[in-house]
């Protein structure tokens, strides 16, 4: 199943609608895209598990191997864009004591191997990194019983486990903008968002399997059509705070499924965007906006509570596009200096 830029293009729009969201503009209830993020993350799963078997067959991969595969792709990034959240919290927004950081600084530990869904205490220097936690830990759930038959776990298990898990989120809180709360003390409902996004991925990659085939022109602008009037009920919803809103967080999920299921399965103009240099970019400039942004949200917060959102959008971007680039290139440094070091070795 051929991977096209649409997803690269959808990380990218994610990332900032969260940019945005959490700087307090436009996008009030723009948490819910995050289910988004969780979604396309199963559906590429499932992809990779699927990849050169069929069905029935069994993954060569262990779970454990399979995670450390995802974590490494993050660790970088996410190691040093702790540390930069760290400097920034420490050094610009709160006047706390030496011994005071020094104490702090090892719960860093819990945000560079993100466990916070797990029970682990950090620092939440990122502010985001509960769900690359949720993420992974829903891998790591989800993953051995998956692999043994993907598309059958996509069409039995998945959908039951993504319309319970949203379902006692959206029944119990109203909303699904609970990362830090807990069920019965026993499940963090992060935790349970990774999972039930995870499984809705899941369902999407059995869907798109199952809807192969050629689209007509006029059933192609009906698809179309249909994604903008997702688009138009998805943007408009997050446009106002989740008191005011017409459409619960249950729903906007299932908005953001049917574009998804619309955009994967190459029925829009939009899912034709091949893949390219320009959208593998954007895509990965996605995740360091995602891990950088939140600290200079709050740094704003901070030293002007009065401000303009408009006033001070310029010198937010600014911030989070030099934070994001210095912590690009010390991950590309690291990365190349590492592999020149096993060339030579």
């Amino acid at each position: 199943m051929k991977r096209t830029g649409s997803i690269d293009y959808l990380k990218f729009l994610f990332s900032i609608v969260i940019l945005l969201y959490h700087y307090g503009l436009f996008f009030q209830s723009g948490y819910i895209v995050v289910e988004g993020f969780f979604m396309i993350t199963g559906y590429l799963m499932m992809v990779s598990l699927s990849k050169g078997s069929s069905e029935g067959e069994l993954s060569e991969d262990s779970t454990a191997k399979f995670v450390l595969h995802k974590y490494k792709a993050v660790f970088l990034p996410l190691l040093f864009s702790a540390i930069s959240g760290f400097l920034i919290y420490e050094g610009l927004i709160y006047d706390h004591e030496l011994t005071f950081t020094a104490r702090c600084f090892p719960l860093l530990l819990f945000e560079v191997i993100p466990l916070q869904m797990a029970g682990f205490e950090g620092m939440w220097t990122t502010g985001v990194s509960w769900y690359l936690s949720a993420m992974l830990l829903g891998i790591a759930i989800l993953h051995p019983f998956a692999k043994k038959a993907p598309l059958r776990f996509g069409c039995t298990a998945a959908p039951v486990i993504a319309l319970l898990g949203y379902g006692l989120l959206s029944h119990r809180y109203g909303h699904l903008d609970v990362p830090n709360l807990w069920i019965l003390d026993l499940v963090n409902t992060g935790l349970l968002r990774g999972i039930a996004g995870l499984c809705g991925g899941f369902v999407l990659y059995f869907l798109v399997s199952r809807g192969k085939g050629g689209v007509t022109l006029p059933r192609r602008i009906l698809y179309s059509l249909s994604e903008l009037g997702g688009w138009y009920v998805l943007i408009r919803t997050m446009a106002h705070p989740k008191e005011e809103r017409i459409f619960s967080d249950f729903i906007l999920t299932a908005v953001i499924f049917l574009i998804l299921y619309m955009i994967l399965s190459g029925k829009t103009f939009f899912s034709l965007l091949p893949s390219s240099r320009l959208s593998r970019v954007l895509a990965t400039v996605s995740t360091y906006i995602y891990l950088n942004h939140y600290p200079w949200s709050v740094y704003l917060d901070q030293v002007e509570p009065n401000r303009s959102p408009w006033g001070t959008l310029p010198r937010y971007l600014l911030l989070v596009a030099l934070s994001s680039g210095i912590v690009w290139g010390l991950t590309t440094l690291v990365c190349y200096s590492w592999k020149k070091y096993r060339a030579k070795g």
